[in-house]
Order: C-alpha cells, then structure tokens, then sequence
C-alpha cells in the first residue's frame, strides 16, 4: 500500500491550494483525475468548435510538473466531458452527447 495512504489523517486539513504547473492558465479545464500511478492526468478543456474535450497530460515522476498536454482520440465535436481510466488503466469512461443525449461511454485497450 501506498506510504501516503497509510498514513493518511482525514481528521487533519490540507493544505493551501496551488495552481498546477505548466498548464495554460488562460484555457479552461475541469474534472482532473489521476491515474492510480498518477503520472497521468486526466480531464475536460474546452475543444476548439467550443464543445468539451478529453484531454491528458503525463510526467516522468511524482515529484515533476505534467507536461505534452494532448487532446484524447475518442474525443469527438459532441462535447464529450470528465474522463476517468480503470486502475489497471485498460478502460476510459466518460460521458458525451455525440448520439444526441448525454450518455456514459466506455474505451478500452489491450495495454496501458
């Protein structure tokens, strides 16, 4: 198990929020979720035919900034939003209006 979960307080607060580094602070995001090693984020940014898109953003280490933000494949112009992988990092669930109701979607792959 990981160090800082065993030793996680939830009685105790966190800390003083602090904008992620290198990321574009004038574009917008929203709903980042790391994967389980988290050297791989993931989120929602505004597509550029102002629908949302899935994006991620990967780092070598822990202790580095994320970088080579890139839009996802599965992305579409429907406005697709909050992406989240399995942890063994072979499925993406998000949710999109790309068949014309806003419904839950699954991707998968063979490898992480």
């Amino acid at each position: 198990m990981d160090a800082r979960v065993a030793s996680c307080d939830p009685s105790k607060s966190l800390g003083t929020p602090v904008r992620v580094a290198d990321f574009d602070p004038n574009a917008a995001r929203s709903t980042p979720r790391l994967s389980p090693d988290e050297l791989t984020i993931y989120f929602t940014s505004n597509g550029a035919d102002a629908g949302a898109d899935l994006s991620m953003a990967v780092r070598s280490s822990t202790s580095m900034p994320f970088g080579g933000e890139k839009v996802l494949t599965q992305s579409t112009p429907s406005n697709d939003n909050d992406p989240m992988v399995s942890a063994d990092q072979l499925l993406l669930w998000f949710h999109s209006n790309r068949n014309g109701t806003a419904d839950i979607f699954v991707a998968t792959r063979v490898s992480a």
